[in-house]
């Protein structure tokens, strides 16, 4: 286990397909805090995390690093889990067997906390 402090830029790779970037498996708590220490916390057992400057839309349609525009805002993504973009490389596409989700439904909860 351990423990991160980081911006959301130093999360982020300039890669093309950048959709899940910077997530983070296996969280039990994340914290987004502003420079005086106030934000919002999420707490569980287990999540998939992730951080961005980015939003969603301008990640999935750009196609070059240089088309990454800023939101304004910090994005925070919270999943239960997260299988696998693709194999090993660009030309072995298929996810490896140990990283799909194959159940129906999932289900989780968690906690999300105001910091001040």
């Amino acid at each position: 286990m351990g423990k991160y402090e980081l911006t959301a830029r130093e999360r982020f790779t300039d890669n093309v397909r950048t959709q899940e970037n910077g997530s983070l498996t296996y969280m039990v708590w994340c914290e987004l805090l502003n420079k005086i220490r106030q934000g919002v916390g999420v707490y569980s057992n287990a999540l998939n995390v992730s951080v961005s400057e980015y939003a969603l839309d301008n990640l999935a349609t750009a196609e070059h690093p240089h088309e990454f525009k800023k939101a304004g805002t910090i994005r925070l993504n919270v999943d239960f889990k997260q299988a696998s973009v693709a194999g090993n490389d660009l030309w072995f596409v298929a996810t490896h067997e140990p990283y799909l989700l194959k159940e129906k439904g999932y289900s989780y909860s968690y906690t999300i906390k105001s910091i001040w």
